[in-house]
């Protein structure tokens, strides 16, 4: 009987990894896509960074900078990324 290794695959999986390098571009330590705003909106503070062409989709992403965990940034902080 042979082992399979269990594999990612699928566009989530490639949206992820195109934004992973963008982190070194934009000079942040996480970038993140619509799908993971949208799943986490109120546990961490997001800042948008560009919209951006992604190899394979027809319509321009926007990616967020992870910033800080909700409620770690005084609201004037939070005033300003918004």
């Amino acid at each position: 009987m042979r082992c399979s290794r269990a594999t990612a695959v699928g566009d989530p999986v490639n949206v992820a990894a195109r934004l992973e390098r963008l982190s070194k571009e934009y000079g942040v330590r996480i970038v993140v896509g619509d799908a993971t705003v949208a799943a986490e909106p109120q546990t961490f503070v997001y800042r948008v960074l560009d919209r951006v062409a992604v190899k394979g989709r027809a319509e321009p992403l926007t990616c967020y900078e992870v910033v800080a965990r909700a409620g770690a940034l005084d609201p004037a902080a939070e005033r300003r990324l918004g």
